[in-house]
């Protein structure tokens, strides 16, 4: 009879040695990171495929000269061919390859090569064709990347690889990039009775006997890009357009509204924006995960259309347009933290929320928690935590910062640093560094230790550990 007690060692050894073999043949982080992307797509559902082509301008980021851009495609794609910006072919290749720290995750790998290297923080922009079946990747264990072509509902984003994108066939590599938003144009034509949604400015519709055309463009750079397409129900008002499936054309009228309310309400706390934004909001099936930002469209799934409690991300996507520009590279993110604390005040004043003290509370104890587990909250500071690739931080240890803010400062004092802020530096920007000193200025409370502790040190920690709930925080630093 086998002895199965033998089989943990054994399979601990494979393991091992696999894990080494992955490690020694990680690729190097890519030398370029885009910035500005221009998509030409058009869908075919009777063959469950799409052809398009691609315009990059491409940064090179790092410190060496580079010749070779290395681009990721659906697996069941191609990349037909690339050129330069004037049209002239390069050399390129191609494979079907296994990410390297994902080996379940498939993709096509391609690498254009240029005519002459290009020097450290100068561009070049690359087009490239290409097409084929997108297929969703739920066998690697995201089971929300569920895309493909059909009728129903379709999505083309960078999850799937549904157009090439810079990359190499490694997680831990990609991750290096030090990435920044970019420009799009954006063209893809459907049947006449589907509807293109995604963020940016909605430039027009083309119809022609192969379909109809939509196109859009950014109107500020963007952090993703990506289109959603069904034969949605649309709905505009105030600057906010609304895509939602015919089965939920209701939960898309009270999402329009809620956003419509929330721009009033953040108006009022922080000053008019002066302009009629341009917010996109789309239906997604359950199940196949959302993802938001302001510049480049919210999508949440049908859930959050039929569920009243899921609007606290609208609220969240919506404050960050009272966002100075963060000069800081890589950005420590705090706006997040921001956007975070605003999404709860604005439900709670919005909705009758009566839960705002003990999240709070319970945010305290997780943050306790998880510097217990991670020591990287407790030795990287807020300021730092864009270089320290730790922006992941910025959320909750940023949330806390700004409830922690008001509380001490007060309503008045509150809405003048954040609303003050964004008008003194909305067309310039600023640092982290310039946002403390600001704050500093618009309010008799002494902000010295709390700004140091919270921004410029991980002090916070120890304060948070000693306190144990949110009200005694606010009382150590009332003090």
């Amino acid at each position: 009879m086998m002895n199965l007690r033998r089989t943990p060692p054994l399979a601990g050894l494979v393991a091992l040695v696999l894990a080494s073999h992955v490690s020694a043949q990680t690729p190097a982080p890519p030398q370029w990171r885009e910035r500005a992307v221009a998509l030409d797509v058009a869908l075919d559902y009777r063959t469950s495929s799409l052809e398009g082509t691609i315009r990059l301008t491409v940064e090179n980021w790092s410190s060496s000269r580079a010749t070779e851009i290395p681009l990721l495609l659906n697996r069941l794609m191609d990349v037909r061919g690339a050129t330069d910006a004037a049209g002239r072919p390069l050399r390129m290749r191609q494979d079907v390859v296994r990410f390297v720290d994902s080996p379940l995750q498939q993709v096509v790998a391609a690498v254009v090569t240029l005519p002459a290297p290009v020097a450290p923080g100068q561009s070049t922009t690359i087009a490239a064709t290409f097409g084929g079946n997108l297929v969703g990747y739920t066998e690697t264990g995201s089971l929300y990347i569920r895309d493909r072509v059909d009728s129903a509902f379709t999505i083309l984003r960078t999850d799937a690889f549904a157009f090439p994108s810079v990359g190499v066939a490694s997680w831990r590599a990609n991750r290096q990039i030090p990435r920044e938003d970019f420009a799009f144009e954006l063209a893809v034509r459907v049947p006449g009775n589907q509807s293109v949604a995604t963020g940016g400015e909605f430039v027009g519709r083309d119809s022609t006997d192969a379909g109809v055309t939509w196109r859009y463009r950014s109107q500020r750079p963007v952090p993703f890009l990506n289109a959603a397409i069904a034969p949605y129900v649309r709905l505009r008002r105030d600057g906010i357009r609304v895509f939602s499936f015919r089965e939920d054309s209701a939960g898309g009228e009270r999402v329009a509204a809620s956003a419509s309310r929330a721009l009033a309400l953040f108006s009022s706390w922080f000053g008019d924006i002066g302009e009629r934004p341009d917010i996109t909001i789309s239906e997604i099936p359950d199940g196949w995960g959302s993802q938001a930002s302001l510049t480049g469209g919210i999508i949440q799934t049908a859930a959050a259309f039929r569920d009243t409690t899921r609007v606290v991300e609208l609220y969240h996507e919506i404050s960050h347009l009272w966002n100075a520009p963060d000069t800081e590279r890589p950005s420590p993110r705090w706006n997040e933290g921001l956007a975070r604390y605003l999404q709860f005040a604005a439900y709670q004043e919005l909705n009758g929320w009566r839960g705002l003290d003990g999240h709070l509370d319970s945010l305290v104890r997780a943050l306790v928690l998880r510097g217990q587990r991670d020591t990287s909250l407790r030795s990287i500071p807020l300021q730092s935590y864009g270089t320290a690739g730790a922006t992941g931080h910025s959320y909750l240890v940023g949330e806390l910062f700004f409830a922690l803010l008001h509380r001490t400062v007060g309503d008045s004092s509150f809405r003048a640093i954040v609303g003050g802020y964004w008008r003194q530096r909305r067309s310039t920007g600023g640092t982290t560094r310039q946002f403390a000193e600001f704050a500093a200025r618009q309010t008799s409370v002494n902000l010295d230790r709390l700004v140091a502790d919270w921004i410029f040190t991980t002090a916070w920690y120890d304060t948070a550990v000693g306190a144990g709930t949110f009200a005694e925080l606010v009382r150590r630093y009332r003090r």
